[in-house]
């Protein structure tokens, strides 16, 4: 499995400066990445329309300009899209997020795991995730408690799953609480050399033995 440089990502407070000059009071809902053809940007608006938290997007590109032009033209006060962050602001823009939103599409769900899941783990905070089922991400996320799940096209389960967490800091905090303890045990990169060390040994004696 993939894993995440957690020393990068430390445990920082929800309103730390960053959050507080960049983002405004009340529930956030943060996506944080590249959003292309394998994401869909629709369900970033679906959320907007179908709670009272606000969502961030903060990213780049043709995706990310149709979500805030959809969101001007629907009237959607509670859409903020802004550029990528630096790697020196990424963990405080992670840390004022009350649930990190990861999506994926069910045809991309199949080869490629989406690397931010790794980041929001390490941040602390409560996943709120559209991935299939089968994805690696999506069973950890599930596994460690560290958020909620939904298939892509389950449109009505994403929202379900965002008002719980909307309406729980306890939840919130716990699942959160949960994804770092995963994070911490999971991406020790000693552990993680030791065990290339030994494949790596391994395919070394294999192939000096044929």
């Amino acid at each position: 499995e993939n894993w995440a440089n957690i020393d990068d990502i430390p445990l920082l407070p929800r309103d730390n400066r960053w959050a507080k000059e960049n983002m405004r009071d009340g529930t956030r809902i943060v996506y944080s990445g590249t959003l292309a053809r394998k994401h869909n940007p629709d369900l970033l608006l679906a959320l907007a329309r179908s709670t009272d938290a606000d969502i961030y997007l903060f990213s780049q590109g043709s995706y990310a300009n149709y979500v805030k032009t959809q969101a001007i033209e629907e009237g959607l006060d509670n859409v903020f899209v802004q550029s990528w962050v630096s790697v020196e602001d990424l963990p405080k823009m992670l840390a004022g997020a009350d649930i990190l939103f990861a999506i994926i599409e069910a045809d991309a769900g199949v080869f490629s795991v989406p690397s931010k899941v790794l980041s929001y783990l390490s941040a602390g905070r409560p996943i709120l995730a559209s991935i299939p089922a089968e994805n690696l991400a999506s069973i950890n996320i599930q596994r460690q408690e560290a958020g909620f799940v939904s298939a892509p096209a389950n449109n009505d389960r994403l929202i379900e799953n965002a008002k719980t967490l909307i309406s729980s800091t306890e939840l919130r905090e716990g699942m959160g609480k949960n994804g770092r303890a995963y994070a911490e045990k999971a991406f020790d990169i000693v552990k993680i050399t030791k065990k290339f060390d030994i494949i790596l040994r391994e395919a070394r004696e294999a192939a000096n033995n044929r």
